[in-house]
C-alpha cells in the first residue's frame, strides 16, 4: 500500500486497493504453507507466486479502465519532477528468450526441491553424503568471559540449500544446450560474470560473519545487549524494526543487517526474558524493509529507470514510508511478545 501511495497518492491507492490486498494475501498465504517445510525458500516462492498473480490482475479488463490509466499518467512521481541529469537514461531490454524458456533454472530449482523434500530417503541420503563439522575447544578472554568447548552446526555439503542452486544451474545449461542457446565457449563467460559479482559481496558477507562471531564469542555482543537492555526495558521491542532498518541501510542487504544484528537482537531478548524467535522475526523483517532504503540497491534501481543522479530524492521520498512501517511493525512485535505469545520462547 505505501508503494502505492508513493507512486500516486491517495488517489492511486483507492484505485489500487484490491489489487494490492489480493497480491499481498496470496503472497502472505503462500509463504506461510511454503514456510512450513522448507522455510529457506519460502520468501522466494512466495515472491514467484505474487509476481503471477500480479501478471494475472494486469491482464484483468477491469484493471484496465481508462481511468486507471489516465490515473497513471497523472502520478505524482519523481519522472515528473525537473531531472537534473536530463542526458541519463535507462537500459533498454531486449527480449532474447521465450519467458518459460528463460525461467527455466527457476522451474528446475522448483522440481528439485520438491523431488528432494518429498520423495522418502532422498535428503537423508544427500545429507549423509559429505557433512562439514569443526570442534572447538574452551578459550577465554582476558577479561574472564568464558567460551565452552563444542561443535559448529552440521552442514551437508550436498543437501544445503546452495547445493540446490548448483543443481538447477547445471540442469539450466542442460535445456539451454539442447535449445541451442548455450553455445561453446559460454561456460566461461558466465563463470567469470559470476566470480566478478560475487566476490565483493562474498568478502563483505565473510567479513560481518566473523566480526558477529568475534563479539558474540568474546561477550561484546552479550555486554552491549545489556546495557541497551537496562536502558530501554520492555519498550525495545518497539525499536528492533528499526535496527534492522539501519542495518540494511548500512550494510545494503537483509542477510548482512541479520549476521550484524541478529545475535544482538536475541541477547537482549534473553535479557528481557521475551520471546527470541519473535524478536529473530521481528529484527529480519525490519531489515527486509530497511533495503528500500540501502544506496547500492537504490542506485541500481535509478539506474534502471533513468533517474541516475537522483538517489537522494529517492532515499529521500521513501523513508517517510520505511520509518512509519518499522514503527508499526515494531508495535505489532510488542503485542505479540507481550500481550498474545508470552508464553512462546
Amino acid at each position: 500500500m505505501f508503494a502505492v501511495h508513493a507512486y500516486g497518492g491517495m488517489k492511486a491507492l483507492r484505485q489500487g486497493l484490491v489489487p494490492t490486498l489480493v497480491v499481498s494475501f496470496s503472497m502472505s498465504i503462500a509463504l506461510w504453507f511454503i514456510a512450513q517445510w522448507e522455510p529457506t525458500l519460502a520468501t522466494f516462492l512466495s515472491g514467484i507466486v505474487g509476481m503471477l498473480v500480479t501478471a494475472l490482475l494486469a491482464r484483468a479488463k477491469v484493471f484496465n479502465t481508462e481511468e486507471a490509466i489516465n490515473a497513471s499518467f497523472s502520478s505524482t512521481v519523481l519522472s515528473n519532477t525537473p531531472n537534473p541529469n536530463p542526458g541519463a537514461k535507462g537500459k533498454v531490454v531486449t527480449k532474447k528468450l521465450p519467458f518459460n524458456l528463460a525461467f527455466a533454472p527457476y522451474y528446475s530449482l522448483i522440481v528439485i526441491v520438491l523431488l528432494v523434500k518429498f520423495i522418502p530417503g532422498v535428503e537423508d541420503w544427500l545429507k549423509g553424503l559429505l557433512v562439514l563439522k569443526l570442534k572447538f575447544g574452551e578459550y577465554s578472554t582476558g577479561l574472564g568471559w568464558v567460551t565452552p568447548a563444542g561443535s559448529s552446526t552440521s552442514v551437508g555439503i550436498f543437501s544445503h540449500a546452495g547445493a540446490f542452486l548448483v543443481y538447477a544451474s547445471i540442469v539450466g545449461m542442460l535445456i539451454y544446450r539442447a535449445k541451442g542457446v548455450w553455445k561453446p565457449g559460454m561456460f566461461k563467460a558466465v563463470l567469470s560474470k559470476v566470480v566478478k559479482g560475487g566476490v565483493s559481496s562474498s568478502i563483505a558477507t565473510t567479513s560481518m560473519v566473523l566480526m558477529a562471531f568475534m563479539m558474540v564469542e568474546s561477550g561484546m555482543t552479550y555486554t552491549l545487549a545489556k546495557g541497551v537492555a537496562n536502558a530501554f526495558g520492555s519498550i525495545y521491542p518497539i525499536f528492533i524494526p528499526l535496527v534492522g532498518v539501519l542495518g540494511a541501510f548500512m550494510t545494503g542487504s537483509n542477510t548482512n543487517s541479520n549476521v550484524m544484528f541478529g545475535a544482538f537482537q536475541v541477547q537482549i531478548a534473553k535479557i528481557l526474558g521475551i520471546s527470541t524467535l519473535i524478536s529473530a522475526a521481528a529484527q529480519t523483517a525490519g531489515g527486509s524493509i530497511g533495503s528500500m532504503l540501502a544506496p547500492s540497491k537504490v542506485i541500481v534501481g535509478t539506474s534502471t529507470v533513468g533517474l541516475t543522479g537522483r538517489e537522494g530524492e529517492v532515499i529521500g521520498k521513501t523513508l517517510k514510508y520505511c520509518v512509519t512501517l518499522a514503527l508499526i511493525l515494531g508495535v505489532i512485535a510488542w503485542c505479540m511478545l507481550f500481550i498474545l505469545y508470552k508464553h512462546v520462547y
